[in-house]
């Protein structure tokens, strides 16, 4: 899963509004927009608002800095911190 399709996926799992993520995470409707459809990439400060917006911790978060391209993670790791996002138990709601 990419960063924009991660960044959907936990939108529509929370149930937020793209105008709601947009002023929780400090950012413009508009450029949240693309960001969701890929026609920007997220900056690490982006990333960071917008993780701090979902709540994400530990793992997912790591995820989701992983599928924004800002870190270097070896494959293995990635595919299980991308797994973790997928098991309703680590799941923050």
């Amino acid at each position: 899963m990419d960063f924009a399709e991660l960044l959907r996926h936990l939108r529509a799992e929370r149930g937020c509004s793209l105008a709601t993520l947009a002023v929780d995470a400090g950012l413009s409707r508009s450029h949240l927009s693309n960001l969701e459809h890929g026609r920007r990439a997220p900056s690490p400060e982006m990333t960071a608002a917008l993780a701090k917006a979902f709540g994400l911790t530990g793992s997912e978060e790591s995820t989701f800095v992983i599928s924004a391209g800002l870190a270097h993670v070896p494959e293995l790791l990635r595919g299980t911190l991308r797994q973790a996002l997928r098991e309703p138990g680590q799941r923050r709601r």
